[in-house]
């Protein structure tokens, strides 16, 4: 199931592009950071970007994103987290009636019911949202 933590969550806003490359689309974000407090322990994320291929998924035949999420810097407390690799991720169409309420929505209320969430004045781009 999904859920939606509103006194927990945070959201975190960045712009990217997806682009053609030969036979393969790509996503690429631009890096952003975020500083995020969860029970006491302070985390700054510096430099997160995302690096991914857009495909279609045979389950659900809808897009899906498949890639790495990449760290400048990851501080918790205050001190450097040292590690090996950039973790990967998956992004995959969500049914419509799976989204729980008060879910944040790039195109509606950007926060939902999230606690934190601080979105940029000028985010999402007009154009993104366009009828």
């Amino acid at each position: 199931d999904l859920e939606v933590d509103g006194d927990g969550g945070s959201t975190i806003y960045t712009m990217g592009e997806v682009s053609q490359e030969g036979e393969w689309r790509t996503i690429s974000l631009e890096p952003t950071s975020a500083a995020l407090e969860y029970f006491g322990i302070e985390i700054d994320i510096q430099g997160l970007d995302l690096q991914g291929i857009v495909d279609q998924s045979e389950e659900t035949g809808h897009e899906r994103i498949e890639g790495t999420m990449n760290v400048e810097v990851l501080l918790v407390n205050g001190q450097v987290v040292e590690f090996q690799s950039q973790p990967t991720f998956v992004g995959v169409w969500i049914e419509p009636e799976r989204v729980p309420e008060g879910a944040p929505s790039v195109c509606g209320d950007l926060c939902g019911i999230t606690e934190r969430c601080e979105p940029p004045a000028d985010f999402p781009p007009s154009e993104f949202c366009a009828d």
